[in-house]
Formats: structure tokens, sequence, C-alpha cells
């Protein structure tokens, strides 16, 4: 018991640290660069973000969203991670034309009307289309309500805004809400990155039908990608294989694939 109260401790310390780092812009930024296999030299990168703590102990993506999640921050994580990759996008597209930028968001905007009218708004202060933004949202989240994840990516599409679904699955409903969803891109985890042949064979031919992209993540190794993706993948995100996260907006890729 006191073990567990020292861990809620700990985690309101932290939910604290993450509103304070939010008000005062401290979250640090992390650039994932991902290669687009059909023009590799296009700057195309995946945002997260993390948090350094009064004791210089950092706090990664994954966790900051399960924290935010837990106090209700997800939703004003979202705006900020929102309005950042905007301004880099902007800033990105200026230099380079087809440079692309993934942004992930939360449960709390794929089901918000409000959302999409917020995005609207920021795209008029900053006197940009939003051309290169690509929202990203789980298939879970959008799963646990449907017709309203369904009605802001809707608005999102008016906005001429890309969607992308995460942690796409081998199961028939994630196909079938693909269909429904009409998202620009699927970001496939490498749980998927082995699957059965047949299995990433109708996941390939579905995409090629909807023009949907194919992103393959967490790649840390060359060996741990069926080589039955090769027929299909657009874009590449790697773990280690291609290049670290980086909190600057460099783009380049050190290991060369094979």
């Amino acid at each position: 018991m006191q073990m567990q109260n020292e861990m809620t401790k700990r985690n309101l310390q932290l939910v604290q640290a993450i509103q304070q780092a939010l008000e005062e812009d401290k979250l640090i930024l992390d650039y994932q660069p991902v290669m687009y296999l059909e023009t590799p030299d296009k700057p195309v990168f995946m945002l997260s973000c993390r948090m350094r703590t009064h004791s210089g102990q950092l706090i990664a993506y994954r966790s900051l969203r399960q924290l935010s999640a837990m106090s209700d921050l997800n939703a004003k994580l979202d705006r900020w991670l929102t309005i950042k990759g905007l301004k880099k996008i902007k800033k990105l597209r200026k230099s380079d034309p087809g440079a692309q930028l993934f942004v992930p968001l939360s449960a709390d905007s794929v089901v918000s009307d409000d959302f999409p009218k917020w995005l609207e708004r920021q795209l008029e202060l900053q006197d940009f289309p939003g051309a290169g933004l690509i929202l990203s949202f789980r298939v879970s989240d959008i799963s646990k309500d449907i017709k309203s994840a369904i009605q802001c990516i809707k608005k999102l599409h008016e906005l001429n805004i890309r969607i992308s679904l995460q942690r796409f699955s081998d199961n028939p409903a994630a196909l079938k809400l693909l269909s429904v969803v009409r998202a620009h891109y699927i970001e496939v985890p490498p749980s998927m990155l082995r699957a059965d042949k047949n299995i990433i064979e109708k996941t390939l031919k579905f995409c090629a039908k909807l023009g949907v992209n194919i992103v393959l993540c967490g790649i840390n190794a060359a060996d741990e990608v069926s080589l039955d993706w090769s027929n299909g993948e657009n874009m590449m995100l790697s773990g280690n294989y291609l290049q670290p996260p980086l909190d600057n907006m460099e783009f380049h890729f050190p290991h060369t694939l094979s």
C-alpha cells in the first residue's frame, strides 16, 4: 500500500510537471525521420515530445501520453503538438514543397466536434493551408466512438488535412474501418512486420485499392521486416535502423538501405 501511495504521489508530481511544461512551452520536441521510398530525399518526419523533470530525468513520449490521459491533459497536449507541427511544416514547406510531418493525437481530439473548428482557426492565424500536415490517430481510439470520429475526420478532410491510422492491425475490423474513414496512411506496428504472407498481401491489396500509403514503423534491423511488404510499402519509420529521433530539423539518413 505504501509503495502504491508513493507511485500515486510520483504520478501526481509528474502530471503537475506536464501541466507546467505545457503552460511554459518547455516540452522537448523530437522529429523521427521517415523514409519515403518513392522520393527518399524528401523531408518527412514523425513528431513527438519528451519532458525533462526538475531532477533531470527525461520522460518519454509514451509515458507522457499515459500520464496526460490520466489527468485529462490529452486535449491540451494535442493542441500544443498540433500548433508546433503546423509551424514546423510551414517552415519545412518553404524550403521543400514535398515535406510532410506526422503529428500523433489522442482520442480526445478524434471524437471532438470542436477540434476541427479550432484547427481551422489556427490555419487562418498561420496563414497556411496545412499542406503536408498529417494527423495520426490510433485505430483503437477511433473504434471507441466511430460515429463521432468519422464526423471529426470528415471535417478535417474538408480542411485538406491528411489522416493516418496508427497501430493498424490484421483484424478484419481494421480494414473495414479504413474503408469508412478514408485515411491517407496506415502505420503498421512492429507486431505486423513479420505477419503471415496472406495477411500482408490482403492488407497491401486493400490499401492499393483505396490509394492508401503504408508506413512501416519501429524498424531496428532490416531482417525484422518480411520481404512481402516490399510489394507495397511507401514509407519506413525506423526505430534505430534509419536514425533515432532528433530534436532539430536536420534531415539525413546515416545508414544505407540494402
